[in-house]
């Protein structure tokens, strides 16, 4: 009997220690996504905390956007590990400055993790002839113990902006950021990290433009805390364009491999905070800034085809403080002009191109620097009557 009794005061004890420690947990968690950044600020905070269950209020003002403009929020914590949900809220909409719900969130506990999902409602604006239209966005973002961000992700089942001058929609969009190392929410959001980040996109119409299956992938990656290396692929299924019912010309298969190198991450970081403070930069200043880590354009490859023929591009540009050199080759299925009738009024453009065991080739050069300055097509000076000075 003294064993049940003690086993059964173990328990209540460990029940105890479990709810104080939860309630811990997502007192950090609080803690986190109040806190202020650049693009956010918090006030009114109302918490009336409880050991098994507290509730708080507060405000969120989008400071980078308006000082107006700002969002209710209200959540509950659960201090109970074996709940389905230890924090859930919602949140208004800052557009209608009402009380109306635009979104609501929850987050779940684990033994190593945290869950933080975020769901908005669908938004239907609109105004005269102009629509805009959101349907099906929720985010999520895994934190560590430490509450630091691991992953995040965004889905979109549906975008449509219409008015008189453009049609845009595009139909389930994902983006995925896969960390190399967890971040702070402050350094998630104001710096430049060493992730891998991919973004779909299964239709995407931009007035009469038509893209099938988006997917592109980057890479991210540190040079000794100063430059970054960004490694870009882009992959699109199908590309058409139709102005007419009898007028459509159709790009399958493209292809894109690049990367960028050198880019200085801490001028980078400066250019991204202005544009994000509605400054408008010194694009001059910021160009020097970069070139000043002798960056790099390599395009290791894109491709596509037309019309069952395919046209292929490598190129590479590099950078030395106000020099350049710049090297590119164009190989075609077929000549220029059959492919895109368009390029006849481009001054014979297919004279540009030369028959190389059984295709098309262009090879561009264009050199300025202190001991070189050329344009060349296969070798040959072109003379278009310009100074590259």
């Amino acid at each position: 009997m003294k064993k049940i009794i003690s086993i059964f005061i173990i328990l209540i004890i460990a029940y105890f220690t479990h709810i104080f420690y939860v309630g811990k947990m997502n007192q950090k968690i609080f803690n986190l996504i109040t806190q202020n950044t650049e693009f956010y600020k918090i006030e009114n905070i109302n918490f009336d905390q409880g050991f098994f269950k507290s509730h708080i209020t507060y405000d969120m003002i989008f400071t980078n956007l308006n000082k107006n403009l700002k969002t209710k929020i209200e959540l509950n914590m659960y201090n109970n590990f074996f709940t389905s949900k230890n924090l859930e809220g919602n949140f208004s909409n800052p557009f209608l400055n009402s009380n109306e719900t635009l979104g609501k969130f929850d987050a779940k506990l684990t033994l190593n993790d945290t869950n933080f999902n975020i769901y908005f409602n669908d938004v239907n604006l609109s105004h005269k002839e102009e629509d805009f239209i959101f349907k099906g966005l929720k985010a999520n973002i895994l934190f560590d113990k430490q509450t630091k961000i691991k992953n995040a992700s965004l889905d979109i089942e549906q975008i449509i902006i219409d008015s008189f001058y453009e049609h845009i929609q595009a139909n389930k969009i994902s983006f995925n950021n896969y960390l190399n190392s967890a971040l702070s929410i402050d350094e998630f959001l104001n710096t430049f990290y060493e992730s891998e980040q991919e973004i779909r996109i299964s239709d995407l119409d931009i007035d009469k433009i038509n893209f099938k299956n988006i997917v592109s992938k980057i890479d991210t990656n540190l040079n000794n805390n100063k430059t970054l290396n960004f490694n870009i692929l882009l992959n699109i299924d199908n590309i058409s364009n139709e102005i007419t019912p009898d007028s459509k010309e159709e790009i399958k298969d493209l292809k894109l491999n690049l990367s960028l190198n050198q880019i200085s991450k801490e001028t980078l970081e400066n250019l991204n905070k202005e544009l994000n403070q509605g400054i408008k930069p010194n694009l001059e200043f910021y160009l020097t800034e970069f070139l000043a880590f002798n960056p790099s354009l390599n395009i290791q490859e894109f491709s596509f085809s037309k019309n069952k023929k395919e046209i292929k591009m490598n190129a590479n540009i590099q950078a030395f403080n106000r020099d350049y050199q710049a090297k590119a080759t164009i190989i075609s299925d077929e000549i220029i002009s059959k492919l895109f009738p368009s390029t006849i009024f481009m001054g014979g453009f297919d004279e540009y191109f030369i028959q190389k065991d059984g295709k098309y080739v262009m090879d561009l050069s264009i050199s300025d620097t202190k001991n070189d300055s050329h344009i060349k097509i296969n070798g040959n000076d072109l003379n278009l009557g310009i100074s590259l000075d």
